[in-house]
This record gives structure tokens, sequence and C-alpha cells, in this order.
């Protein structure tokens, strides 16, 4: 996952290949809590890279979703279609 850019308050993250963490590894959620801990909490994520997405990680996208909430911030998925 990395950060592509910036718009204004919003990071823009790009999200690539399969997404299937396991529940002790979620980097996605990871890289996103430590974003909010430095006072970011607007995030689209680019999900046109993805070429698979399991049940676990719709599950860090949900947890992902609450967090982001529980700072007041926003999350945005672009492109699911591609999944």
């Amino acid at each position: 996952y990395r950060l592509i850019k910036k718009a204004g308050t919003v990071n823009i993250l790009e999200v690539t290949g399969r997404m299937a963490p396991s529940e002790a590894n979620d980097d996605l959620c990871k890289r996103i809590d430590s974003m909010i801990a430095a006072g970011e909490v607007n995030f689209l994520l680019d999900l046109s890279g993805v070429s698979y997405i399991s049940s676990t990680g719709v599950g860090s996208l949900l947890q992902c979703y609450q967090h982001i909430e529980q700072a007041n911030g926003q999350l945005k998925l672009l492109s699911l279609i591609h999944i």
C-alpha cells in the first residue's frame, strides 16, 4: 500500500495485488492506524490494482472504516468494479 498523493486533506492510497491478509498481519489497517495517529483522517483507497479480495480483505476494509470513523474522518473507495 503506498501513498500516491495527498489532495488537500485527503490521503490517496493505492492498493495493488491480492487483498487477503491474515488476521495477525493486516498491513493496510496498520498503515491507516499509523496515519490516524499522525493526525490524518481522510482517505481514498484506489483499488483499481487489486486482482482479488478475500472475505478477510473485506473485513480489513470494514475495520479500517471503523477506525477512521472513530477518528471523525472519512473513507472512500475507488474502482471497486475491477475486483
